[in-house]
């Protein structure tokens, strides 16, 4: 077996531990919101490890909200995820704090959401693209690796100057992240936490420092 199959049957494993941390929709679907880990009945719908996934997205929620709210000028001072006052601070954001940030999913994560059936699909068109239009198969190739969605991009900020842009900001707009959702797709999007976590704090840094 190797490295990336191997990596890949990880990462794997790590998207389907954090599925049953999503709310569902009245059909029954996984949607981009997390569960609230202060409501007992929302921590009802997880069936295993409950106090440990509780505290995970008690603190997976704060760190986005670190994030979050001071991009979008709200402070944000609480001492950690269980400060007494946070609550109040959720009530009034009740409408984007249990959101997860939204970015293309991985190749990996993918591969994971995909059937079987789908795969072997996709790999068929590729194949074929590639012997009728090797250079558009290239493209979308590389598309996958270097997509303008996976990074921070600069735009004009008049003046002749540059800033960054954080490619998060649709899902954190809420005017953008409904719109963004019904172009793309829920598969579309990343749902590995911890993949997810790490790329939000450091697509933040990086915008920053500009």
């Amino acid at each position: 077996m190797g490295y990336s199959t191997t990596r890949n049957a990880v990462i794997g494993d790590l998207v389907r531990i954090f599925d049953d941390l999503y709310a569902q929709d009245e059909r029954g679907e996984r949607t981009l919101r997390l569960l609230n880990p202060y409501d007992n009945a929302d921590m009802a719908q997880i069936k295993d490890k409950r106090e440990i996934k509780r505290k995970f997205l008690k603190r997976v929620l704060f760190e986005f909200a670190k994030v979050r709210y001071p991009q979008k000028g709200i402070a944000f001072n609480f001492k950690n995820e269980n400060d007494p006052d946070l609550q109040e601070f959720i009530n009034r954001h009740r409408q984007d704090y249990f959101n997860i940030p939204l970015t293309r999913a991985s190749k990996s994560t993918r591969n994971v959401k995909m059937s079987v059936k789908e795969k072997w699909k996709d790999t068929a068109r590729l194949a074929v693209k590639i012997i009728k239009h090797p250079k558009a198969a290239f493209e979308e190739l590389y598309n996958d690796v270097a997509n303008p969605d996976e990074r921070n991009y600069y735009e004009d900020a008049g003046i002749g100057s540059l800033q960054v842009r954080n490619k998060f900001w649709k899902g954190d707009d809420l005017d953008e992240r409904d719109n963004y959702i019904a172009q793309q797709g829920v598969n579309y999007f990343e749902t590995n936490l911890e993949s997810l976590l790490i790329d939000y704090i450091e697509k933040d840094i990086q915008t920053k420092g500009y």
